[in-house]
Formats: structure tokens, C-alpha cells, sequence
């Protein structure tokens, strides 16, 4: 039982990291919502270029933390 509760509180607590991974969409839908209601005519903005590492390396570092928390919790389950 505790193990299903460890999972089930892992789960949730990963379940909101996916905002901070639609944050990456934010940017293009502001500019878009702002390009429609906006009556003067827009600057030239420069556009940032998105790097993708940056992407990979949280759902890397979130994915080994992930692992790392269920073997504790399997490794501490089986010593009690």
C-alpha cells in the first residue's frame, strides 16, 4: 500500500512540471494574441532562436529524478 501511495503522490506531483513544459508555446501564442487586437502597427521584434537542449536536459534531469524516487522507495520497502 505504501508503495501505490508513493507512486500515486510522484505522479501528481509530476503531473504539474507539464506547465512548465507548455511554458516553451507561450511566447508565439502571446505575440499572436497580441498581433489581433493591437491597432498600431507592430515593431519588428527579433526573433530568439529556441534551443532544444534546454528542453531535453529537464525531461532528462526530471526523468532520472523520477527513477531515483521509486528505487529509494522500492530499496526502503523491502529493508522494513
Amino acid at each position: 500500500m505504501r508503495i501505490i501511495s508513493a507512486l500515486s503522490t510522484l505522479l501528481l506531483a509530476a503531473a504539474s512540471a507539464s506547465a512548465c513544459l507548455n511554458d516553451a508555446t507561450l511566447e508565439s501564442s502571446e505575440r499572436e494574441f497580441r498581433s489581433q487586437y493591437q491597432t498600431t502597427t507592430p515593431q519588428t521584434e527579433v526573433q530568439p532562436s529556441y534551443d532544444h537542449s534546454n528542453h531535453y536536459l529537464k525531461l532528462t534531469g526530471g526523468g532520472v529524478l523520477l527513477v531515483a524516487a521509486i528505487a529509494l522507495t522500492l530499496r526502503k520497502s523491502n529493508t522494513i
